[in-house]
């Protein structure tokens, strides 16, 4: 462990120094000894002498555990380092990110993709401009590399397509093609450590602990890290305040199903996170007690808005949704005074006097059936919001007819349309008669 002018050593239940060395900015153990980065040049320490290495502008330092060798990105060179020795380098352009290893090869981020060097000598690139500037790692037959924009995890469920040729770009939208999933998370994924089915992130926006095996966050401390190991089967994280000591392990995770009837989608918090669905939500979810909060959709609102559920085994919620109340006016206009009628709302009759009724129901689409005079009509309304329906009175007592009209909002003597239209044909026919019988007395 180093502060930024020292490096430490846990020895018997305490921190020894054995190292004194100003502006330290990063540290890596290695088998014959450390490796220190200054900020300005790299170093070995075999604990009797402080070697300089031949390592100008370093940006980071990473410790193959597979090889016992160090890889140090700079600039646009890769070096790799046995002790003391630079053994190899390489020109990657813009290579000034991250390392990572598996048992077969090392992995180098660059804008020019990731660069694979292979234990046995060969080379291989690919995934071009998928600069993920972030931590790398292999975990559970899985590659995972961090990403500062989006903000997350890219996680390769299948390593096949980091050998593929040369991909120019994924794009979000190609990820299921290509078999990746993006997790979100709450800090820039800087440094990366897998633990006991458990993925350990932290950065200076705080520390964040992943579930592997459902992307469920865990835990979250927004405190600044700088660093983090794994010592004493437990993950210890440097930050400003001191050393944290984490050792979380996972919880059963149980299936969470969330049914809708009704309404167009449905939305919900669970514990701060936003869901929407359609027909049904399905979740995987550590047990615990969560929050949930039921969000309003479009036009219509959920019957219960929040519940409170002990998930202690495999279970499933039923909500319903309903149209959000609106207001739906009837004007009559030319209504003879004393004059009662009646209106049918979805087979619900009401027997009025009034010029204006007023009724409040659910959103949603109404049939409507208002008698006068031994005379009935009806209107389809979709009510969306606030509607008013205005009706020509005068018209029920000019028809026997019955008629059906669909309105969506404003409506006004629509039957009064089709007498006008009947007028209009029966004026047209005398016309065409009397041209008609003018044309014959002109002939004779």
């Amino acid at each position: 462990m180093a502060s930024s002018s020292a490096v430490y050593e846990f020895c018997h239940g305490q921190w020894i120094k054995i190292l004194q060395m100003n502006n330290i900015k990063q540290v890596e153990g290695g088998k014959d000894g450390i490796y220190v980065n200054n900020g300005t040049l790299y170093y070995f320490y075999n604990l009797t002498r402080l070697l300089p290495l031949n390592i100008t502008n370093p940006f980071k330092l990473f410790y193959d555990n597979y090889t016992g060798e160090l890889y140090v990105t700079s600039n646009s060179h890769l070096y790799i380092i046995n002790c003391s020795r630079v053994i190899a380098s390489y020109y990657i352009p813009l290579s000034f990110c991250y390392v990572t290893f598996n048992c077969k090869e090392a992995i180098v981020d660059s804008q020019c993709g990731y660069f694979i060097f292979f234990y046995n000598g060969s080379e291989h690139l690919t995934i071009s401009c998928q600069d993920a500037f972030a931590g790398m790692l292999f975990a559970e037959g899985k590659f995972i590399t961090g990403s500062f924009d989006p903000r997350g995890l890219f996680i390769y469920n299948n390593l096949s397509v980091l050998y593929l040729n040369k991909i120019w770009d994924i794009y979000l939208r190609q990820l299921p093609e290509y078999n990746i999933t993006l997790v979100c998370t709450k800090v820039t994924p800087d440094c990366l450590i897998y633990f006991k089915g458990m993925l350990y992130i932290s950065s200076l926006q705080g520390i964040q602990v992943i579930n592997l095996e459902n992307y469920q966050s865990v835990y979250y401390n927004p405190c600044p890290a700088y660093s983090m190991i794994i010592y004493n089967c437990s993950v210890l994280v440097a930050t400003k305040s001191g050393i944290i000591t984490l050792n979380i392990s996972p919880l059963p995770i149980y299936t969470l199903t969330i049914k809708k009837l009704g309404g167009l989608y449905g939305k919900v918090l669970i514990n701060g996170t936003e869901y929407t669905f359609y027909n049904c939500l399905k979740l995987r979810l550590e047990e615990g007690i969560y929050n949930l909060t039921f969000l309003n959709c479009s036009i219509y609102k959920p019957c219960i808005n929040n519940e409170v559920i002990n998930l202690n085994c495999n279970k499933t919620l039923t909500i319903k949704y309903v149209g959000i109340p609106e207001e739906l006016s009837v004007i009559l206009e030319g209504l003879n005074n004393g004059s009662r009628y009646s209106i049918t709302i979805n087979n619900q009759t009401y027997i009025e006097d009034s010029n204006m009724v007023k009724f409040t129901l659910p959103a949603g689409q109404y049939c409507i059936k208002i008698d006068i005079n031994g005379v009935t009509k009806s209107f389809i309304i979709n009510l969306i919001q606030d509607e008013e329906i205005v009706i020509n009175a005068s018209s029920f007592y000019l028809t026997t007819n019955n008629s059906t009209i669909t309105a969506t909002s404003h409506i006004g003597s629509n039957s009064n349309n089709s007498l006008s239209l009947a007028c209009y044909i029966a004026i047209a026919l005398v016309v065409v008669a009397l041209i008609f019988i003018i044309i014959v007395i002109r002939r004779r």
